[in-house]
Formats: C-alpha cells, sequence, structure tokens
C-alpha cells in the first residue's frame, strides 16, 4: 500500500516538476521578447525604427503571450481545473499540532524606552 502511495506521489510530483519547467521557459520567453521589444522603442536608434518593424515587433509579442495563455488554459483542463480556481476535492494543509508533552516557552519582548520618543 505504501509502495503505490509512494509511486503516486514521485508520479504526480514529476508532473508538477514539469509544469514548473515549462512555465519558467515560458516566462524566460516573455522576458526576452519584451526586452527585445523595450529595446526597439526605448533604444538609441528609436527615432529611425520603421513603423511595420514596430508591428512585427508586437505581432510576436501577442502571440506568445496567447500560446502561453492557451498552453496555461490546458494545462488547467488536464487537471479538471477550466476556472482557475482552486481544484475543489484537494485537501488542505490543516494546523500543524504538536505534541502535548513538548515544554512551551513564553517569552516576552519589551523595547528598550517604554516612553514614546515625541
Amino acid at each position: 500500500m505504501q509502495a503505490a502511495m509512494l509511486m503516486a506521489e514521485q508520479a504526480a510530483r514529476g508532473h508538477l516538476e514539469r509544469e514548473l519547467a515549462d512555465a519558467k521557459a515560458d516566462n524566460e520567453r516573455l522576458a526576452l521578447l519584451v526586452k527585445e521589444f523595450q529595446r526597439l522603442r526605448h533604444g538609441r536608434r528609436s527615432e529611425k525604427l520603421d513603423p511595420d518593424q514596430l508591428n512585427l515587433a508586437l505581432e510576436a509579442i501577442e502571440t506568445a503571450i496567447a500560446e502561453v495563455q492557451e498552453s496555461e488554459h490546458q494545462r488547467r483542463k488536464r487537471r479538471g481545473d477550466a476556472t482557475g480556481e482552486a481544484v475543489k476535492n484537494r485537501p488542505g494543509r490543516g494546523a500543524r499540532i504538536f505534541p502535548a508533552d513538548l515544554p512551551h516557552i513564553e517569552r516576552v519582548i519589551e523595547p528598550a524606552e517604554l516612553a514614546c520618543p515625541c
């Protein structure tokens, strides 16, 4: 039973790591496109930039954003989360409960001066 749980956990971890790697790659690609756009728009020769070139850069950025949004939508769809909200049947992390036999140490830290500096 534990072996099956361990295998399922490893598979889930691998799936999440692949999704994280995909998201990081998408972010890097978008960051490069934004840098390129900023260089084209605010670069040293921005006054001589052909408007058609600027439109091509903008179009490339819009296409990349649409691709990332679509891939994110597909990932959510595969997880059963088409709305973008957290999956409802996923168990949450509860508060940590410490054993009763642990010693409790209460510390009160007061400021050096109690008088207001005003």
